[in-house]
């Protein structure tokens, strides 16, 4: 992105001096400055801040500079790459309160119903969409994304179940039961919602 070495070069910072602030490779920001990085968004907004702008900012001048729109070149489409954060970082908090393992089953009730509903919104409402925002260089990545985000709904479910197999207090679990399967009945199809990403 030829803005963010204008950006750079105006505050008097050299590649390396940014990539240190922007706690990242030199080489990956000499990748982005040249247009043929793949930066997620994560990154975007790590420069961003360290260059006092908005991520929108590196966008021509001409182009609206919604984080919705895509960015001609490079490979990258901010639509898509927002989502891919969005599913990898839901994915990421079900993994990571699963291996920390001292939950009770409520929690692991709350667990499994957000990912269980994140999924099913995420299938239903913009699933489509982001498949055909994806340049072919984010498909990779947005396949990751989305099968670490289903692995994550499933092992949230496991989790939960263990745990609800383990409780003694069938009050407690026969309350907490009715309302999952009354998610569940939401969300049944889910998986019919969107096409293969291939096709």
């Amino acid at each position: 992105m030829e803005r963010i070495r204008e950006l750079r070069k105006e505050r008097g910072l050299s590649q390396v001096k940014l990539a240190v602030m922007a706690d990242m490779d030199p080489a990956t920001l000499n990748r982005l400055e040249r247009g043929t990085g793949n930066p997620n968004l994560k990154t975007l907004e790590r420069v961003a801040q360290v260059l006092g702008v908005e991520v929108a900012d590196f966008f021509p001048k001409g182009s609206s500079p919604s984080l919705f729109n895509g960015l001609e070149g490079g490979g990258l489409n901010l639509n898509a790459a927002y989502w891919v954060e969005n599913l990898n970082a839901q994915a990421e908090l079900v993994e990571h309160v699963i291996g920390w393992g001292g939950y009770d089953l409520q929690t692991i009730w709350y667990l499994e119903g957000a990912a269980v509903e994140f999924w099913g919104a995420y299938s239903r409402t913009v699933k489509r969409l982001v498949r055909e925002w994806c340049t072919p260089t984010q498909r990779p990545a947005l396949r990751v994304a989305e099968t670490r985000m289903q692995e994550a709904r499933s092992a949230a479910r496991r989790a939960y179940l263990e745990r609800r197999d383990a409780v003694r207090d069938s009050r407690v679990v026969d309350e907490l039961e009715a309302k999952r399967q009354e998610r569940e009945a939401r969300y049944a199809q889910e998986e019919a919602a969107g096409g293969n990403l291939g096709a």
